[in-house]
Protein backbone atom coordinates (compact mmCIF):
# COMPACT_ATOMS: atom_id res chain seq x y z
CA UNK A 1 0.00 0.00 0.00
CA UNK A 2 1.13 3.51 -0.80
CA UNK A 3 0.40 6.02 1.98
CA UNK A 4 0.17 9.71 1.11
CA UNK A 5 -0.91 11.58 4.21
CA UNK A 6 -0.25 15.23 3.36
CA UNK A 7 -0.45 17.68 0.50
CA UNK A 8 3.31 18.04 -0.01
CA UNK A 9 3.65 14.26 -0.31
CA UNK A 10 0.90 14.27 -2.96
CA UNK A 11 2.72 16.96 -4.93
CA UNK A 12 5.95 15.00 -4.60
CA UNK A 13 4.24 11.86 -5.90
CA UNK A 14 3.21 13.59 -9.12
CA UNK A 15 6.63 15.18 -9.44
CA UNK A 16 8.21 11.74 -9.21
CA UNK A 17 6.04 10.08 -11.85
CA UNK A 18 6.63 13.01 -14.22
CA UNK A 19 10.19 11.73 -14.67
CA UNK A 20 9.30 8.15 -15.58
CA UNK A 21 8.61 8.55 -19.30
CA UNK A 22 5.60 7.39 -21.28
CA UNK A 23 4.27 4.71 -23.59
CA UNK A 24 2.43 6.05 -26.67
CA UNK A 25 -1.21 5.11 -27.09
CA UNK A 26 -4.24 4.65 -24.88
CA UNK A 27 -3.41 1.31 -23.25
CA UNK A 28 -1.97 2.80 -20.06
CA UNK A 29 -4.95 5.10 -19.52
CA UNK A 30 -7.43 2.32 -20.31
CA UNK A 31 -5.70 0.04 -17.78
CA UNK A 32 -5.77 2.73 -15.10
CA UNK A 33 -9.44 3.50 -15.79
CA UNK A 34 -10.28 -0.20 -15.41
CA UNK A 35 -8.30 -0.47 -12.17
CA UNK A 36 -10.19 2.58 -10.86
CA UNK A 37 -13.57 1.01 -11.61
CA UNK A 38 -14.18 2.91 -14.85
CA UNK A 39 -15.52 6.11 -13.28
CA UNK A 40 -16.15 7.54 -16.75
CA UNK A 41 -19.09 5.19 -17.33
CA UNK A 42 -21.32 7.22 -15.00
CA UNK A 43 -20.24 10.68 -16.15
CA UNK A 44 -22.01 12.79 -18.83
CA UNK A 45 -18.93 14.09 -20.68
CA UNK A 46 -18.39 16.94 -23.12
CA UNK A 47 -15.03 16.42 -24.84
CA UNK A 48 -13.08 19.29 -26.43
CA UNK A 49 -10.23 19.11 -28.97
CA UNK A 50 -8.64 21.67 -31.28
CA UNK A 51 -5.52 23.76 -31.70
CA UNK A 52 -6.60 27.04 -30.15
CA UNK A 53 -9.50 28.08 -27.94
CA UNK A 54 -9.97 24.81 -26.04
CA UNK A 55 -9.50 26.37 -22.62
CA UNK A 56 -11.72 29.37 -23.33
CA UNK A 57 -14.48 27.23 -24.86
CA UNK A 58 -14.31 24.76 -21.97
CA UNK A 59 -14.69 27.59 -19.46
CA UNK A 60 -17.59 29.16 -21.35
CA UNK A 61 -19.44 25.81 -21.42
CA UNK A 62 -18.68 24.98 -17.80
CA UNK A 63 -19.72 28.41 -16.56
CA UNK A 64 -23.00 28.35 -18.49
CA UNK A 65 -23.91 24.97 -16.98
CA UNK A 66 -22.77 26.13 -13.55
CA UNK A 67 -24.98 29.22 -13.88
CA UNK A 68 -27.92 26.87 -14.44
CA UNK A 69 -27.18 25.24 -11.09
CA UNK A 70 -25.47 22.06 -12.25
CA UNK A 71 -22.41 20.58 -10.57
CA UNK A 72 -19.81 20.74 -13.34
CA UNK A 73 -16.39 19.11 -13.31
CA UNK A 74 -13.75 20.48 -15.66
CA UNK A 75 -10.45 18.89 -16.61
CA UNK A 76 -8.15 21.40 -18.30
CA UNK A 77 -4.65 21.30 -19.75
CA UNK A 78 -1.99 22.49 -19.30
CA UNK A 79 -1.75 23.83 -15.78
CA UNK A 80 0.09 27.08 -15.09
CA UNK A 81 1.33 26.86 -11.50
CA UNK A 82 0.27 23.53 -9.98
CA UNK A 83 -1.29 20.31 -11.17
CA UNK A 84 -4.44 20.81 -9.07
CA UNK A 85 -5.49 23.49 -11.55
CA UNK A 86 -6.41 20.73 -14.00
CA UNK A 87 -9.22 19.51 -11.73
CA UNK A 88 -12.02 22.00 -11.08
CA UNK A 89 -15.63 21.86 -9.96
CA UNK A 90 -17.80 24.87 -10.72
CA UNK A 91 -14.64 26.84 -11.42
CA UNK A 92 -12.94 26.02 -8.11
CA UNK A 93 -9.78 23.90 -8.02
CA UNK A 94 -9.77 20.68 -6.04
CA UNK A 95 -8.84 21.40 -2.42
CA UNK A 96 -5.44 20.44 -1.03
CA UNK A 97 -7.06 17.87 1.27
CA UNK A 98 -9.08 16.25 -1.53
CA UNK A 99 -6.05 16.36 -3.81
CA UNK A 100 -4.13 14.43 -1.14
CA UNK A 101 -6.89 11.85 -0.61
CA UNK A 102 -7.35 11.21 -4.32
CA UNK A 103 -3.64 11.12 -5.03
CA UNK A 104 -3.34 8.27 -2.54
CA UNK A 105 -6.29 6.48 -4.18
CA UNK A 106 -4.94 6.79 -7.70
CA UNK A 107 -1.39 5.96 -6.58
CA UNK A 108 -2.58 2.59 -5.27
CA UNK A 109 -4.63 1.84 -8.37
CA UNK A 110 -1.64 2.80 -10.47
CA UNK A 111 0.81 0.76 -8.39
CA UNK A 112 -1.40 -2.32 -8.55
CA UNK A 113 -1.27 -2.57 -12.33
CA UNK A 114 2.00 -1.00 -13.50
CA UNK A 115 4.55 -2.59 -11.19
CA UNK A 116 6.77 -4.77 -13.33
CA UNK A 117 4.78 -4.17 -16.54
CA UNK A 118 5.76 -2.44 -19.75
CA UNK A 119 2.90 0.07 -19.43
CA UNK A 120 3.33 3.26 -17.46
CA UNK A 121 0.82 6.01 -16.70
CA UNK A 122 2.27 9.49 -17.11
CA UNK A 123 1.62 12.45 -14.83
CA UNK A 124 -1.08 13.68 -17.25
CA UNK A 125 -2.73 10.27 -17.62
CA UNK A 126 -2.74 9.75 -13.86
CA UNK A 127 -4.19 13.21 -13.17
CA UNK A 128 -6.89 12.62 -15.78
CA UNK A 129 -8.11 9.34 -14.29
CA UNK A 130 -7.88 10.82 -10.80
CA UNK A 131 -10.07 13.72 -11.94
CA UNK A 132 -12.73 11.34 -13.28
CA UNK A 133 -12.69 9.39 -10.02
CA UNK A 134 -13.16 12.63 -8.08
CA UNK A 135 -15.93 13.84 -10.40
CA UNK A 136 -17.76 10.55 -10.01
CA UNK A 137 -17.55 10.58 -6.22
CA UNK A 138 -18.95 14.12 -5.92
CA UNK A 139 -21.66 13.25 -8.46
CA UNK A 140 -21.01 15.84 -11.15
CA UNK A 141 -23.98 16.50 -13.40
CA UNK A 142 -21.68 17.25 -16.32
CA UNK A 143 -17.97 16.95 -16.98
CA UNK A 144 -16.07 19.07 -19.51
CA UNK A 145 -12.77 17.59 -20.67
CA UNK A 146 -10.04 19.35 -22.63
CA UNK A 147 -7.56 17.15 -24.51
CA UNK A 148 -3.87 17.51 -23.80
CA UNK A 149 -2.64 17.27 -27.39
CA UNK A 150 -4.17 15.91 -30.56
CA UNK A 151 -7.22 13.80 -29.90
CA UNK A 152 -7.13 10.30 -31.35
CA UNK A 153 -4.44 8.95 -29.02
CA UNK A 154 -4.67 11.62 -26.34
CA UNK A 155 -5.16 10.07 -22.91
CA UNK A 156 -8.57 11.72 -22.56
CA UNK A 157 -9.80 9.75 -25.58
CA UNK A 158 -9.66 6.54 -23.57
CA UNK A 159 -13.20 7.54 -22.59
CA UNK A 160 -15.46 5.54 -24.90
CA UNK A 161 -18.73 7.47 -24.55
CA UNK A 162 -19.32 11.21 -24.54
CA UNK A 163 -22.35 13.44 -24.94
CA UNK A 164 -20.79 15.91 -27.38
CA UNK A 165 -17.44 16.27 -29.16
CA UNK A 166 -16.46 19.93 -29.52
CA UNK A 167 -13.88 20.89 -32.16
CA UNK A 168 -12.34 24.33 -31.64
CA UNK A 169 -10.19 26.10 -34.23
CA UNK A 170 -7.77 23.72 -35.92
CA UNK A 171 -4.50 25.05 -37.31
CA UNK A 172 -0.82 24.13 -37.42
CA UNK A 173 0.85 23.07 -34.16
CA UNK A 174 2.69 20.03 -32.81
CA UNK A 175 3.42 18.95 -36.38
CA UNK A 176 6.14 16.52 -35.25
CA UNK A 177 3.40 14.55 -33.45
CA UNK A 178 0.25 15.22 -35.45
CA UNK A 179 1.41 15.54 -39.06
CA UNK A 180 2.68 18.24 -41.39
CA UNK A 181 -0.56 19.19 -43.13
CA UNK A 182 -3.89 20.39 -41.83
CA UNK A 183 -5.77 17.35 -43.08
CA UNK A 184 -3.59 15.04 -40.96
CA UNK A 185 -3.81 17.35 -37.96
CA UNK A 186 -7.59 17.60 -38.31
CA UNK A 187 -7.98 13.81 -38.50
CA UNK A 188 -6.01 13.48 -35.25
CA UNK A 189 -8.17 16.11 -33.54
CA UNK A 190 -11.37 14.55 -34.90
CA UNK A 191 -10.37 11.26 -33.31
CA UNK A 192 -12.53 12.28 -30.32
CA UNK A 193 -15.72 12.00 -32.41
CA UNK A 194 -17.80 9.07 -31.19
CA UNK A 195 -20.04 6.71 -33.15
CA UNK A 196 -23.56 8.13 -33.35
CA UNK A 197 -22.50 11.18 -31.38
CA UNK A 198 -22.92 14.92 -31.73
CA UNK A 199 -20.15 17.19 -33.02
CA UNK A 200 -20.11 20.95 -32.47
CA UNK A 201 -17.50 22.94 -34.39
CA UNK A 202 -15.93 26.37 -34.24
CA UNK A 203 -17.47 28.41 -37.09
CA UNK A 204 -14.39 29.58 -38.98
CA UNK A 205 -12.62 26.33 -39.85
CA UNK A 206 -10.72 26.35 -43.15
CA UNK A 207 -11.83 24.10 -45.99
CA UNK A 208 -9.40 21.22 -45.37
CA UNK A 209 -10.50 21.06 -41.76
CA UNK A 210 -14.20 21.14 -42.66
CA UNK A 211 -13.64 18.27 -45.08
CA UNK A 212 -11.90 16.21 -42.41
CA UNK A 213 -14.65 16.90 -39.87
CA UNK A 214 -17.29 15.91 -42.45
CA UNK A 215 -15.50 12.68 -43.42
CA UNK A 216 -14.93 11.55 -39.84
CA UNK A 217 -18.45 12.55 -38.76
CA UNK A 218 -19.97 10.67 -41.71
CA UNK A 219 -17.87 7.59 -41.00
CA UNK A 220 -18.98 7.67 -37.35
CA UNK A 221 -22.63 8.49 -38.24
CA UNK A 222 -22.31 11.58 -36.06
CA UNK A 223 -24.45 14.73 -36.29
CA UNK A 224 -22.36 17.84 -37.05
CA UNK A 225 -23.34 21.34 -35.93
CA UNK A 226 -21.37 24.49 -36.77
CA UNK A 227 -21.67 27.72 -34.87
CA UNK A 228 -23.35 30.06 -37.36
CA UNK A 229 -21.59 33.29 -38.27
CA UNK A 230 -24.72 34.55 -40.04
CA UNK A 231 -26.44 34.74 -36.64
CA UNK A 232 -23.63 36.80 -35.10
CA UNK A 233 -23.75 40.59 -34.77
CA UNK A 234 -20.99 42.32 -32.81
CA UNK A 235 -22.39 45.54 -31.34
CA UNK A 236 -19.45 46.97 -29.40
CA UNK A 237 -16.01 45.84 -28.37
CA UNK A 238 -13.28 47.01 -26.04
CA UNK A 239 -10.49 45.43 -24.04
CA UNK A 240 -12.86 45.20 -21.07
CA UNK A 241 -16.05 43.91 -22.73
CA UNK A 242 -17.57 42.74 -26.01
CA UNK A 243 -21.32 42.95 -26.60
CA UNK A 244 -22.95 40.88 -29.34
CA UNK A 245 -26.18 39.23 -30.49
CA UNK A 246 -26.39 35.60 -31.51
CA UNK A 247 -29.68 34.81 -33.18
CA UNK A 248 -32.44 35.49 -30.66
CA UNK A 249 -29.94 35.90 -27.82
CA UNK A 250 -29.45 39.65 -27.55
CA UNK A 251 -26.84 41.82 -25.85
CA UNK A 252 -24.61 38.97 -24.77
CA UNK A 253 -21.49 40.16 -22.97
CA UNK A 254 -18.10 38.53 -22.60
CA UNK A 255 -15.03 39.81 -20.81
CA UNK A 256 -12.42 37.80 -22.71
CA UNK A 257 -11.03 40.25 -25.30
CA UNK A 258 -10.65 39.57 -29.01
CA UNK A 259 -13.01 38.60 -31.79
CA UNK A 260 -11.71 35.03 -31.66
CA UNK A 261 -13.20 34.82 -28.16
CA UNK A 262 -16.61 35.76 -29.57
CA UNK A 263 -16.28 32.77 -31.91
CA UNK A 264 -15.31 30.55 -28.97
CA UNK A 265 -18.35 31.86 -27.10
CA UNK A 266 -20.81 31.03 -29.88
CA UNK A 267 -19.23 27.57 -30.15
CA UNK A 268 -20.03 27.15 -26.46
CA UNK A 269 -23.57 28.44 -27.04
CA UNK A 270 -24.14 25.87 -29.80
CA UNK A 271 -22.85 23.16 -27.48
CA UNK A 272 -25.46 24.16 -24.90
CA UNK A 273 -28.12 24.31 -27.64
CA UNK A 274 -27.14 20.76 -28.62
CA UNK A 275 -27.60 19.64 -25.01
CA UNK A 276 -31.03 21.29 -24.95
CA UNK A 277 -32.28 20.28 -28.37
CA UNK A 278 -30.88 16.77 -28.76
CA UNK A 279 -30.18 15.49 -25.25
CA UNK A 280 -33.14 16.98 -23.35
CA UNK A 281 -30.98 18.96 -20.93
CA UNK A 282 -32.43 22.07 -19.35
CA UNK A 283 -30.41 25.24 -19.61
CA UNK A 284 -32.07 28.64 -19.76
CA UNK A 285 -31.12 31.61 -21.90
CA UNK A 286 -30.48 33.46 -18.64
CA UNK A 287 -27.85 30.86 -17.70
CA UNK A 288 -26.17 31.38 -21.07
CA UNK A 289 -26.07 35.14 -20.50
CA UNK A 290 -24.72 34.83 -16.95
CA UNK A 291 -22.28 32.05 -17.72
CA UNK A 292 -20.68 33.91 -20.61
CA UNK A 293 -20.31 37.10 -18.59
CA UNK A 294 -18.80 35.32 -15.59
CA UNK A 295 -16.01 33.76 -17.64
CA UNK A 296 -12.57 35.17 -16.88
CA UNK A 297 -9.25 33.51 -17.74
CA UNK A 298 -5.66 34.42 -17.08
CA UNK A 299 -3.36 34.85 -20.04
CA UNK A 300 -6.01 35.96 -22.54
CA UNK A 301 -5.07 39.58 -23.28
CA UNK A 302 -4.87 39.87 -19.51
CA UNK A 303 -3.96 43.26 -18.08
CA UNK A 304 -1.10 42.66 -15.63
CA UNK A 305 0.19 46.20 -15.24
CA UNK A 306 -0.63 49.88 -15.66
CA UNK A 307 1.45 52.93 -16.60
CA UNK A 308 2.46 51.64 -19.04
CA UNK A 309 -0.36 49.25 -19.87
CA UNK A 310 1.06 45.72 -19.83
CA UNK A 311 -0.86 42.74 -21.14
CA UNK A 312 -0.10 39.03 -21.18
CA UNK A 313 -1.40 36.57 -23.76
CA UNK A 314 -0.70 32.85 -24.05
CA UNK A 315 -0.65 32.90 -27.87
CA UNK A 316 2.26 30.63 -28.76
CA UNK A 317 1.55 29.24 -32.24
CA UNK A 318 0.98 30.98 -35.55
CA UNK A 319 -2.82 30.92 -35.46
CA UNK A 320 -2.85 32.22 -31.91
CA UNK A 321 -0.38 34.96 -32.79
CA UNK A 322 -2.58 36.01 -35.73
CA UNK A 323 -5.52 36.38 -33.35
CA UNK A 324 -3.34 38.37 -30.94
CA UNK A 325 -2.12 40.66 -33.74
CA UNK A 326 -5.71 41.32 -34.82
CA UNK A 327 -6.67 42.18 -31.23
CA UNK A 328 -3.71 44.53 -30.82
CA UNK A 329 -4.70 46.32 -34.02
CA UNK A 330 -8.31 46.53 -32.86
CA UNK A 331 -7.69 47.86 -29.36
CA UNK A 332 -4.46 49.83 -29.69
CA UNK A 333 -4.62 51.72 -32.98
CA UNK A 334 -1.79 54.25 -33.26
CA UNK A 335 -0.22 53.10 -29.98
CA UNK A 336 3.44 52.22 -29.61
CA UNK A 337 3.63 48.49 -28.82
CA UNK A 338 6.63 46.66 -27.39
CA UNK A 339 6.59 42.88 -27.79
CA UNK A 340 8.20 40.61 -25.18
CA UNK A 341 8.30 37.11 -26.60
CA UNK A 342 9.65 33.65 -25.85
CA UNK A 343 8.88 30.56 -27.92
CA UNK A 344 9.62 26.87 -28.17
CA UNK A 345 11.83 25.74 -31.02
CA UNK A 346 9.13 23.51 -32.57
CA UNK A 347 6.80 26.46 -33.24
CA UNK A 348 6.57 28.41 -36.50
CA UNK A 349 8.45 31.22 -34.83
CA UNK A 350 9.53 33.11 -37.95
CA UNK A 351 5.93 33.38 -39.15
CA UNK A 352 4.91 34.51 -35.65
CA UNK A 353 7.62 37.17 -35.59
CA UNK A 354 6.64 38.44 -39.03
CA UNK A 355 2.99 38.69 -37.95
CA UNK A 356 3.80 40.68 -34.81
CA UNK A 357 6.05 43.06 -36.77
CA UNK A 358 2.84 44.38 -38.38
CA UNK A 359 1.92 46.07 -35.09
CA UNK A 360 5.28 46.74 -33.42
CA UNK A 361 8.78 48.02 -34.12
CA UNK A 362 10.43 46.59 -30.99
CA UNK A 363 10.76 42.94 -29.93
CA UNK A 364 12.53 41.76 -26.80
CA UNK A 365 13.33 38.05 -27.02
CA UNK A 366 13.64 35.79 -23.97
CA UNK A 367 14.46 32.12 -23.51
CA UNK A 368 11.67 30.08 -21.89
CA UNK A 369 12.71 27.76 -19.07
CA UNK A 370 11.97 24.61 -21.04
CA UNK A 371 14.12 21.95 -22.70
CA UNK A 372 12.37 22.64 -26.02
CA UNK A 373 12.98 26.39 -25.87
CA UNK A 374 14.27 28.48 -28.75
CA UNK A 375 17.12 30.62 -27.48
CA UNK A 376 16.50 34.33 -27.16
CA UNK A 377 19.57 34.89 -29.35
CA UNK A 378 18.07 32.81 -32.18
CA UNK A 379 14.68 34.51 -31.84
CA UNK A 380 16.28 37.95 -31.92
CA UNK A 381 18.39 36.97 -34.92
CA UNK A 382 15.20 36.11 -36.82
CA UNK A 383 13.33 39.14 -35.49
CA UNK A 384 16.05 41.55 -36.64
CA UNK A 385 14.88 40.90 -40.19
CA UNK A 386 11.38 42.20 -39.38
CA UNK A 387 11.63 44.62 -36.45
CA UNK A 388 13.44 47.94 -36.34
CA UNK A 389 14.83 46.93 -32.96
CA UNK A 390 15.31 43.39 -31.62
CA UNK A 391 16.84 42.93 -28.17
CA UNK A 392 18.01 39.77 -26.37
CA UNK A 393 17.32 39.32 -22.64
CA UNK A 394 17.67 36.37 -20.27
CA UNK A 395 14.35 36.35 -18.45
CA UNK A 396 10.82 37.63 -18.92
CA UNK A 397 11.08 39.73 -15.74
CA UNK A 398 14.25 41.40 -17.06
CA UNK A 399 12.63 42.00 -20.44
CA UNK A 400 9.54 43.51 -18.83
CA UNK A 401 11.69 45.82 -16.69
CA UNK A 402 13.64 46.96 -19.73
CA UNK A 403 10.44 47.51 -21.73
CA UNK A 404 9.11 49.72 -18.92
CA UNK A 405 12.33 51.74 -18.92
CA UNK A 406 11.93 52.69 -22.59
CA UNK A 407 8.12 53.11 -22.53
CA UNK A 408 6.01 56.18 -22.02
CA UNK A 409 2.42 56.38 -20.80
CA UNK A 410 1.08 55.81 -24.32
CA UNK A 411 3.08 52.61 -24.79
CA UNK A 412 1.58 49.12 -24.56
CA UNK A 413 3.81 46.23 -23.51
CA UNK A 414 2.60 42.86 -24.80
CA UNK A 415 4.11 39.70 -23.30
CA UNK A 416 3.29 36.63 -25.37
CA UNK A 417 4.47 33.22 -26.45
CA UNK A 418 5.59 30.16 -24.51
CA UNK A 419 6.61 31.54 -21.11
CA UNK A 420 7.91 29.29 -18.37
CA UNK A 421 9.86 31.89 -16.37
Amino acid sequence: MIHIDNYLAAVEYFSKISTLGSVPGLDSTVALLEASGNPEFTLPIIHIAGTNGKGSTACFISNILTAQGYVVGTFISPWKNKIEETIQVNGICISDSDFTVYTEKIANFRDSIFTGRHLIATEFETAFVMALLYFKDIRCDYVVIEVGMGGRIDATNAVERTLISVITEISYDHMNYLGNDLTCIAYEKCGIIKCGGIVVSYPAQIDEVKEAIALVSDAMAARTIYADLSLLKIKSESLEETIFDYGELLNLKIRLPGRHQVLNAITAIETVFALRNHLNAYCSDEAIVNGLYSTRLKGRLEIIGESPLTIFDVAHNYSGICALRAALQLYFTNKKIIIVMGVLADKEYEKCVEELSKVSDILIGVTPDNSRALSAAKLVDVASGYFKEAICMNRTADARAYAKSIADEETVICICGSHYN
